[in-house]
């Protein structure tokens, strides 16, 4: 400041030197007054005075010239501090027009720190440069803006992508003067990169609403994911910590990169201190394997083989234990943002629970959890606030003192400040009054979440006092969390909703209460689900919800009646319509369709199954209504779950008829089934069980079965079956099973367990057969041989010269009955493994498809069901044939001519063989041993001809006088009978022999190479023959 001070004159001279006169004229001329003297010294005093005032003025002019030039100093210093330090950058321009006068360029004048940082210029480098020398891709679109800006004197505001930094921009420029415009940057790319993460996953979520298999999952997550953030591969695992085991199940890779799923060992690839971080939920974030001090040597060469050199690794939990990692990778190092880091935990969030819901129908009762509204960051309002309070201190009011500028976009209330609250929300809650005096009364912040019924906003709210305790003033900082309380009212809407329809079988009552709960909670005039037949072309309702003047619209429509929607829906896309006159396209006919029920607005959700439209749920209004996005969201979850419990109604329905099924085939079978759990407990037997056992249900459960046995074989055999369950391993062994008169019974016991995927026992099945006879028959046969070993030695004085023979037939004998034994043996053999190849097979496979069907669609249930029935048919079809080749009943009830003549017809069936069959006098039984022994030697006989002969004709032939002789004869390609004997001794050939001689008969066996086979065998027996000798050929 500059200050001029006019020339100071000296005491007026003329007075001076006129009052000098007059004194002298006083002193010659007494009679001069005093009085005119006295007044002149009195101008003179008064003129004094006034020089010394204004030289006094002059002096405060110049100290106050002093102070503003200091003030100002201090200003400017405080503003170029501010200047400099601000967050914004900053920068002040001059624009640059072409000889059209078209701005094309601006030079820079002025600019701050924050710009410098910003765009990576310094001030030296830009003052005075022109834009597009710093930067060439300078966008023409930013000149035109500056330009409006330069003409209409108006300030504006916006958002911007600038290529060379890449980043985002928040810009407003000022005209500051003709040609000059000051401009203010804010980098905003966090918020955008947030918003494009939050934009990615409301994208993914979307994506998970129509995906039903886990592969289907990962692989549009894998590649959005991968493409989103530019990574080589994002691999998805299961881990086995305990057999240090870890398998890659699934890796979406970039196009350069190999196939990298496999199972791997876990310590190969994860050091002990990196797997705790992953068994404590904590994500592993590498930028650089070949630096990071935290990677073994091991690790970093495991992982670089791959050509991998950065990663971000998430890891899942299962009832607190490492089950799924989501890994990102990288090719090179890479630097991962918070934002990336952000996102990848996120999409681990929503990944695995979505894949464990697609993979098992338990998912339904877990799908409360399936959408998570994300809120990364909500912009917090903050507003200073002063209580008014009458002289008892009581709080009357509050007048606005200051508010950022977020509060105005989170109240949607303007131009508050010096205003009261009762001015700006006159409807205000008086409980938000009270929070803020009791923060003023006694000091202490508070934070709380409550209602605005003005805004309509809920809001999270903290408050704490400003100043000491005589200040009234209070500093709120609050964030709108309307949109999370929606999300609660939704999420406990939807979880009544499951919790309604969980325990409902019958479809039209899931639909009636579901759509009941949504038409009362969202008020709407109807409600309603419909099933949706494409290839048939219509859309049936069961059953509607219906308020006020709304007609109930249950029936069946065609597809075509609603056209102008039907491509939209097919896709999968929601129908939200809000007012049905906004819809100009309409016909007059669909028009009319609409308003005739009453459907002014609607939102339809279409509901998928594999990409197909089967289904749809609606909620519609009769006047117009503008939906919010929270109650489309809840319409859509709401329709989904009522598809997903009426599939699952139907399935359980089909489930059902399924397992009666199998219970019946379970029930024909003769031996005895049961199931029991990994711990020797048994919960399921057949019907079989309690009919011979006698028992109650009740008391077959848990071990209850081990009072059935004999208790002579009881501990051993309860020993045997808990060790056989501890070990996973199959068990046989045979012990007495009491039958329901008290009889005990030999069975012969196997039990196979079910083993899940680390070796651990889940089931343990069993069956018990019943050999007795058999048992019986083998200890008969040990103690004839034991009896005739005795008489055979108390006679060795008196036969000693027979000696020699005897021993011979004892060791015939012992040989025979060892030979009985391993012939049963084999039987029992053959008979467990046809129960276990086939039988067992069958039975397997039908619980196999019956499971399987839980997660099938309705058509693939319906083929299952069918698929089902058609192998219980086979089962017992093979059954049956079991039965007969063990014993066939023919042989026992009409005698040895039916029961060959049966064999032989189905050998000829089946072999297309000739059988010629003479007999003579078997007009009468025979002794049942002789029979069984004649039928069985025709049947090994055949078999062998079958197998071995190369011919198509056979001869059998009967003939009974006071003997049996059999004859079997082929004119096959025969076989070297010493030969044979020697090198098949436990074959058929010897077996036939060893058949006959038990029975007191001869075998022999004439063969010769190309000339055929002849069998020859006699039998003695004792009968009374009839009269008449008859001669059959068939």
């Amino acid at each position: 400041m500059q200050l001029t001070l006019s020339e100071e004159k000296e005491p007026n001279k003329d007075l001076l030197v006129d009052l000098q006169k007059k004194q002298e004229d006083s002193s010659k001329s007494p009679q001069t007054s005093n009085t005119e003297l006295i007044e002149r010294m009195r101008e003179l005093e008064a003129l004094n005075t006034e020089i010394l005032n204004g030289r006094l003025a002059a002096l405060n002019i110049m100290e106050d010239a002093i102070s503003s030039k200091e003030a100002l100093r201090r200003s400017e210093e405080n503003y170029r501090t501010l200047f400099q330090t601000m967050d914004e950058g900053f920068c002040s321009c001059e624009l640059v027009r072409n000889k059209d006068g078209k701005v094309n360029n601006f030079r820079l004048i002025e600019l701050n720190s924050a710009f410098e940082r910003l765009f990576g210029v310094s001030y030296t480098e830009a003052n005075g440069r022109l834009a597009t020398e710093l930067f060439p891709d300078l966008n023409e679109d930013l000149l035109q803006i500056y330009d409006r800006v330069n003409n209409s004197g108006q300030s504006e505001r916006f958002e911007n992508y600038v290529l060379s930094s890449n980043r985002w921009y928040d810009i407003r420029i000022f005209p500051t003067g003709k040609e000059h415009l000051s401009i203010l940057y804010d980098d905003i790319s966090e918020r955008k990169q947030r918003e494009a993460n939050r934009a990615f996953l409301a994208e993914l979520d979307m994506e998970f609403s129509r995906l039903t298999t886990p592969e289907e999952i990962m692989r549009v997550t894998g590649e959005k994911l991968g493409l989103y953030l530019d990574v080589a591969q994002c691999g998805f695992s299961d881990f086995d910590v305990a057999n240090d085991r870890i398998n890659l199940f699934y890796s979406w890779s970039a196009q350069e990169m190999p196939d990298f799923t496999g199972v791997y060992r876990l310590s190969e690839f994860i050091e002990p201190a990196r797997l705790e971080i992953l068994e404590r939920g904590e994500t592993v974030v590498v930028d650089n394997v070949l630096t990071d001090p935290r990677l073994s040597p091991q690790t970093v060469a495991a992982v670089t083989a791959f050509n991998l050199f950065s990663y971000v690794e998430v890891p899942s939990l299962q009832r607190g234990e490492l089950k799924y990692a989501l890994s990102v990778d990288a090719n090179h190092p890479r630097q991962w943002r918070d934002d990336e880091i952000t996102l990848i935990n996120e999409v681990t969030s929503r990944l695995f629970p979505r894949m464990e819901r697609a993979r098992a129908e338990k998912a339904l009762r877990k799908s409360e959890e399936k959408y998570r509204t994300l809120f990364n960051s909500i912009d917090e309002g903050f507003t200073i606030i002063e209580l008014i309070c009458d002289e008892k201190g009581q709080a009357l009011d509050y007048r606005f003192l200051e508010v950022n500028q977020v509060y105005e976009r989170q109240t949607g209330l303007k131009d508050v400040v010096g205003k009261l609250g009762s001015e700006v929300t006159p409807n205000v809650e008086p409980y938000w009054l009270e929070y803020y005096s009791r923060v003023v009364r006694t000091g202490e912040p508070s934070r709380f979440d409550d209602f605005n019924q003005d805004t309509g906003r809920w809001y999270s709210t903290y408050a704490s006092r400003v100043g000491g305790p005589e200040s009234r003033q209070v500093a709120i900082v609050f964030a709108d969390i309307t949109e999370r309380k929606l999300t609660q009212e939704r999420q406990e809407f939807l979880l009544k909703l499951s919790d309604v329809l969980r325990p409902l079988t019958d479809t039209t009552q899931i639909q009636a209460t579901a759509c009941r709960l949504v038409g009362d909670h969202l008020k709407v005039d109807r409600c309603y689900y419909s099933e949706v037949n494409l290839a048939e072309g219509w859309t049936r309702v069961e059953w509607d919800y219906t308020r006020g003047e709304a007609a109930s619209i249950v029936g069946t429509y065609p597809l075509a009646a609603f056209s102008w929607t039907l491509e939209n829906l097919e896709k999968g896309e929601i129908l939200v319509l809000s007012d049905l006159n906004e819809l100009s396209f309409l016909s007059r006919d669909e028009r009319e369709a609409m308003e005739a029920i009453h459907s002014q607005a609607m939102v339809c959700v279409p509901l998928n199954q594999a990409g197909v439209w089967v289904a749809c749920f609606a909620v519609t209004q009769t006047p117009p209504r503008q939906w919010k996005t929270y109650e489309i969201e809840l319409i859509r979850e709401t329709g989904e779950r009522i598809w997903t419990t009426i599939e699952r109604a139907r399935t359980e329905k089909a489930l059902r008829e399924s397992e009666q099924n199998f219970r019946i085939v379970a029930n024909i079978v003769p031996d005895l089934l049961w199931s029991s759990e990994p711990e020797g407990t048994n919960y399921w037997y057949n019907d079989r069980w309690f009919d011979y056992t006698g028992q109650s249900r009740t008391e077959a459960n848990a071990w209850g079965w081990v009072e059935t046995i004999h208790p002579e074989d009881r501990e051993e055999s309860a020993r045997r079956y808990r060790e056989a369950l501890e070990k996973g391993r199959s068990l046989q062994q045979e012990h007495r099973i009491r039958r329901v008169d008290g009889e005990y019974r030999w069975f012969l016991v196997r039990a196979k367990p079910l083993l899940d995927v680390q070796g651990q026992v889940v089931r343990m099945y069993g069956e018990a057969t019943d050999i007795h006879e058999q048992h019986l028959t083998r200890e008969d046969l040990g103690r004839m041989v034991e009896k005739r070993t005795e008489e055979l030695a108390s006679s060795n004085a008196q036969l000693a010269a027979v000696n020699e023979q005897l021993k011979k037939e004892r060791e015939r004998l012992y040989n025979l009955s060892v030979r009985l034994l391993e012939v049963q043996e084999t039987e029992r053999r053959t008979l467990a493994r046809e129960l276990h190849d086939e039988i067992g097979q069958y039975l397997t496979g039908l619980k196999f498809m019956l499971e399987s069907s839980k997660h099938l669609t309705p058509e693939g249930q319906k083929a299952t069901i069918s698929d089902t029935l058609a192998t219980v048919d086979e089962l017992m079809t093979r059954v049956r044939e079991l039965s007969l080749n063990l014993r066939p009943t023919l042989l026992d009830d009409m005698g040895l001519i039916p029961a060959l003549a049966t064999h032989f017809q189905r050998f000829t069936t089946q072999t297309r063989i000739e059988v010629k069959f003479i007999h003579r006098g078997l007009n009468i039984r025979l002794a049942p041993e002789i029979e069984t022994t004649v039928y069985r030697v025709v049947q090994e006989a055949l078999t062998n001809v079958a197998r071995h002969a190369r011919t198509s004709k056979v001869l059998v032939q009967v003939v009974v006088t006071d003997q049996l002789i059999l004859l079997i004869q082929d004119e096959g390609q025969g076989f070297s009978v010493g030969t044979k004997l020697d090198i098949y001794q436990s074959t058929g050939l010897s077996a036939m022999r060893e058949r006959v001689e038990l029975v007191g008969g001869s075998f022999t066996i004439e063969s010769e190479i190309n000339y055929g086979t002849t069998i020859i065998a006699q039998i003695p027996i004792s009968l009374e023959r009839g009269e008449e000798e008859f001669e059959s050929e068939g």
